[in-house]
């Protein structure tokens, strides 16, 4: 069995222009990453990806709004197109999380499946 990496953290004490920090801190904001995690992936050569809530939660509150949205309009025919509309807004959006689910959970869940089976 491989010996583990030491993960213990240490003060690396850096110095940046004022563009790079705030660049760095954008892009690790967007992963949904703290600064040294990014950094860390950088050096090591990995491919920084988003967390699960970072992508999912922008979504889910839409849906939700979409949701609420139907729910408040009157039961009328005069509405009958509207609530179509966005009923068909809903189910893509359904399928939009679907999607993002089996890329951010069940692909790599299943990659640590594989790896225990292997080992």
């Amino acid at each position: 069995m491989a010996k583990s990496i030491n993960r213990t953290t240490v003060e690396l004490g850096l110095r940046v222009r004022a563009e790079v920090k705030e660049r760095v801190e954008g892009e690790a904001a967007r992963y949904g990453l703290s600064v040294s995690a990014y950094v860390s992936d950088l050096i090591l050569g990995h491919e920084s990806k988003p967390k699960v809530g970072v992508e999912l939660g922008p979504l889910v509150l839409l849906g939700q709004r979409v949701v609420e949205a139907v729910s408040a309009l009157p039961d009328v025919p005069a509405n009958e197109g509207v609530r179509a509309d966005m009923t068909g807004m809903r189910r893509a959006i359904s399928d939009a999380l679907l999607a993002l689910r089996t890329t951010y959970y069940d692909a790599p869940l299943d990659e640590r499946r594989s790896e225990r089976w292997a080992g």
